[in-house]
């Protein structure tokens, strides 16, 4: 298990990559809510991108696998279901599982979720052919408890967003003032711990163990010193492969 920073996480995923040109290389990036995944996430496939001088990385969160509002009333026990919105049990894993396995096909759609409409849809987007590298994140990407344990067995790289879990909690009450699900610290503290940290801690009680962590106090993309991409990596096959350039 390693400790890197976001820099330093993109050359060492570009690498491992160029050595499995025959199959798509995935990335799974977890932590607690209010952890910063996708904050570590996208800025990661950008850096990937730049490195590469190329499209060759492709990001994607699991919240397009939420169970749809319609789904959720529909089922035994629905004020709990949306009481406890966000747990694993609310998510359609068996349908993450089956996207896992069509992983490598040359064309796969994913979906996304809108927070206006608080729904996933369906049409989120495309992983193309010159997409060699998935970054996937998610509160339950590295979650122990099947199906996601499942999905899990295809990931090439699991990352883990090292965050305390009070800072992260003090994150999730601002988001919900901020976004307007509540209106005052105290229901939104409410909120959080009847749901948010209540999936924290199953998460960290049932944790795959990480290849990597990064630490939630990495310093920004732009204050780091820039790298020559043509010293890691040429441009990726748009079909089939990306390969390492010899410095």
């Amino acid at each position: 298990m390693f400790t890197l920073d976001v820099n330093t996480l993109a050359l060492r995923i570009i690498n491992a990559a160029a050595h499995s040109p025959e199959r798509r290389f995935v990335v799974a990036i977890g932590g607690i809510p209010g952890s910063g995944k996708s904050t570590i996430a996208y800025p990661l496939v950008d850096r990937i991108n730049a490195l590469a001088g190329a499209d060759v990385a492709i990001g994607l969160g699991t919240d397009g696998w939420h169970y749809s509002q319609a789904q959720l009333r529909a089922m035994k026990d629905p004020e709990m279901l949306f009481r406890r919105r966000g747990a694993h049990f609310t998510f359609d894993g068996q349908g993450y599982e089956a996207f896992m396995r069509r992983i490598d096909e040359p064309e796969v759609q994913f979906p996304s979720f809108s927070h206006r409409d608080k729904d996933p849809v369906a049409d989120g987007g495309w992983i193309r052919p010159q997409h060699r590298i998935v970054v996937v994140e998610g509160l339950h990407a590295l979650l122990d408890i099947p199906p996601w344990s499942t999905a899990a067995q295809r990931y090439d790289e699991k990352v883990w967003v090292d965050t305390p879990t009070d800072v992260a909690g003090e994150r999730i009450i601002r988001r919900h003032l901020s976004d307007g699900v509540e209106a005052t610290v105290e229901a939104a503290t409410r909120r959080a711990e009847g749901s948010d940290l209540l999936n924290a801690r199953t998460l960290l009680e049932h944790l795959i163990t990480p290849t990597v962590i990064v630490q939630d106090t990495i310093a920004p993309l732009r204050a780091l010193a820039p790298v020559e991409a043509s010293k890691v990596v040429a441009a990726t096959n748009a079909v089939t492969a990306s390969k390492a350039v010899v410095a």
